[in-house]
Parts: C-alpha cells; sequence; structure tokens
C-alpha cells in the first residue's frame, strides 16, 4: 500500500490540523490513539474528525485501533465516536468502560 504523506517544509513534516491528518489516514491503517483518559490529553478533536470523516464518506475503512489508555467520560467522549460499523475491524484498548459505545460495538 502506497502511503500519501505530507509534503515536508525545510525537511519537516508540518504539524496538522485534525481535518487535515485524517486525510493520510489509509484504509486498513492501525491507528493508536493516546492520553490521559478521562478528558484530560485526549486526541478529541483527532478523533471527532476520523469519525465525522467515516460517517460522510466511509472512509478510512477497517481500522485496527489501539488505544491502551482509558479514553473517554463513560459516556460519548474518548473512542466512543469510532464506533461505527466498517470503521474499526480490531480494537486493543485498556479500560473499555471509558468509552461504552465501542465496548458495545466490540461486544456485538
Amino acid at each position: 500500500m502506497k502511503l500519501n504523506r505530507p509534503e515536508r517544509i525545510d525537511g519537516r513534516v508540518p504539524v496538522l490540523s485534525a481535518a487535515d491528518a485524517i486525510y493520510y489516514i489509509p484504509d486498513e491503517a492501525t491507528l493508536c490513539v493516546l492520553g490521559a483518559g478521562g478528558g484530560i490529553l485526549e486526541a478529541t478533536t483527532l478523533i471527532s474528525a476520523l469519525a465525522d470523516k467515516y460517517k460522510n464518506n466511509q472512509s478510512p475503512r477497517n481500522l485496527s485501533l489501539i488505544s491502551p489508555t482509558g479514553l473517554g467520560d463513560r459516556a460519548d467522549r474518548g473512542i466512543s465516536p469510532l464506533a461505527q460499523e466498517g470503521l474499526v475491524k480490531w480494537a486493543l484498548c485498556g479500560h473499555w468502560g471509558q468509552s461504552p459505545r465501542i465496548t458495545r460495538c466490540v461486544c456485538r
């Protein structure tokens, strides 16, 4: 699989917005999302942008998700927005209870 990559600026990879960064996530990629949990240091903007992109055009599909820390607020934040049919095919996560929507998706 040939990956798209952002153009380097003076030899450096640029800092991207969440909307720009998700453009570079291809189908069947492995995505690792970290944070301290409970809304602290979570990639909320990136997760929301990815969930919205998938909802609108069904891409990227079949991601492998790694999230070793308990991300979420035990409701709709954290990795819960990624609980959409076809978006995540495989997940390795810690503290499932922090993101109940993804937990229900995995249990099906």
